[in-house]
């Protein structure tokens, strides 16, 4: 099994699970159920790799008490964290592959119309649309949290906050993340299965019977994967 190092020099291991890359098809069906299944184990285990080495809560706040405090609550809470104190920076670190969550910060002038945040976050959004985004303001106004809402922010905090709450807001955008990850990957999973069977009926000419030869299956089994996918 081979090793590898982190920086700080922490090893860890690869699982033995893609062993069973190895394994033969008997049908057409085995072969598209067996590779997504091992993409799946492979994107898992890519997922928890990457995410140890790499995951991280970036900051951008032009404060650096502030940026010192959230830093602090981040690492006592079991998170790493990087730190940007201007849109320049914050834009290069949003690049980061293993970027989780932003904590982006309203105002980074001595403005208080939260304008320069609401145009970052939409610069975030671009760059790393499936990265959540909470908004940090000590001049929070309900139109700026409903506008910075619709623009994709998932959360907003005032200043001054609540570690736990704050702590509660960052988990449950992290959690939401995850899940929108995994739904995606399903049905990344189910496009793949649908358009095989779609290319099986179309090699049938229609044929049920034929197509469900060709996938390695019964024809009820198709049927129901027809009826599942809403293919007629």
């Amino acid at each position: 099994m081979r090793s590898h190092r982190r920086d700080d020099g922490v090893a860890f291991n690869s699982p033995t699970k893609l062993s069973l890359l190895s394994s033969k098809p008997n049908t057409i069906f085995d072969f598209v159920r067996d590779t997504s299944a091992r993409q799946e184990q492979i994107n898992l285990l890519l997922l928890s790799t990457y995410n140890y080495i790499c995951n991280m809560i970036l900051i951008v706040d032009d404060d650096p008490s502030i940026r010192l405090s959230i830093e602090l609550m981040l690492r006592q809470g079991g998170f790493e964290s990087a730190t940007a104190s201007n849109e320049e920076e914050a834009m290069a670190a949003v690049r980061h592959p293993g970027l989780e969550l932003v904590i982006l910060d309203m105002n980074l002038t001595r403005t208080t119309t939260g304008r320069q945040g609401i145009d970052m976050l939409r610069g975030i959004r671009i760059l790393a649309p499936d990265v959540p985004v909470i908004m940090l303001s000590a001049w929070a106004t309900v139109p700026l949290a409903v506008e910075g809402m619709g623009y994709g922010a998932v959360d907003f905090v005032q200043k001054p906050w609540s570690n736990r709450d704050f702590m509660a807001k960052i988990r449950t955008a992290l959690k939401n993340a995850e899940a929108k990850r995994a739904a995606k990957a399903v049905d990344t999973l189910d496009n793949t299965e649908r358009s095989t069977i779609i290319k099986a009926l179309r090699q049938a000419d229609g044929n049920i019977a034929s197509a469900a030869a060709l996938l390695g299956i019964t024809r009820q089994s198709l049927y129901r994967r027809m009826e599942k996918f809403g293919i007629k």
